[in-house]
C-alpha cells in the first residue's frame, strides 16, 4: 500500500501509524508480505470503543494465525515458500507448507517475524492505541494546539 496522500487524508491516525510500521519493517527488518492482517480499517472518526474493538480483532487474528494456521488470511505462497526453505534448509512441498507453519515452532516464528504486517499487528493488538487516542482527546479538549516545550502550535 505505502504512504500516499489518500492514506494521509482519509485514514485514521492509528491506521496511518500501522501503515508506517508495516512499510518501515520492510526496510529495517527485511520483511516481506506473507499475509496481511484482515482486521479492517478504523473509521476516520473512531472513538475509544471502536479502537478497543479493532485492537481486540488484531489480537484475535494473531492468535488464530498462531494456533490454527494461515487459513484465515490470504497468503503469498511464494514468500511463504521462500521463508520456509530458509528455515528448513530445504524446499517444503506446497501442499505441506501450511502444516509446516502450524506444526513447526521454528518455521512459524520465522514466518511471523519476516511478515511485515506482524509488526504492525503487535502494536495494534495492545491497549496502547486506545490509551493514545484517549490522551490525545483529553489534550484537545483541555488545550487547543500541540505543545512542544512552551511553544503551542
Amino acid at each position: 500500500m505505502g504512504i500516499s496522500v489518500d492514506v494521509l487524508e482519509n485514514y485514521h491516525p492509528l491506521d496511518i501509524a500501522r501503515v508506517l510500521i508495516h512499510e518501515s519493517s520492510h526496510a529495517a527488518e527485511d520483511t516481506v508480505d506473507v499475509f496481511y492482517n484482515v482486521s479492517g480499517r478504523l473509521s476516520k472518526s473512531a472513538g475509544e470503543d471502536e479502537i478497543s474493538d479493532w485492537s481486540r480483532k488484531n489480537r484475535r487474528t494473531l492468535y488464530t494465525i498462531s494456533t490454527q494456521g494461515l487459513d484465515a488470511v490470504a497468503v503469498n505462497e511464494g514468500h511463504l515458500s521462500k521463508i520456509l526453505a530458509e528455515v528448513n534448509e530445504r524446499t517444503i512441498a506446497p501442499d505441506q507448507q501450511r502444516d509446516e507453519f502450524l506444526n513447526n515452532i521454528f518455521s512459524r516464528t520465522k514466518v511471523l517475524l519476516r511478515n511485515a504486517d506482524t509488526y504492525a499487528a503487535f502494536v495494534s493488538s495492545t491497549k496502547l492505541p486506545a490509551r493514545f487516542m484517549s490522551k490525545m482527546n483529553r489534550k484537545t479538549e483541555s488545550s487547543p494546539g500541540f505543545h512542544v516545550g512552551k511553544e503551542v502550535f
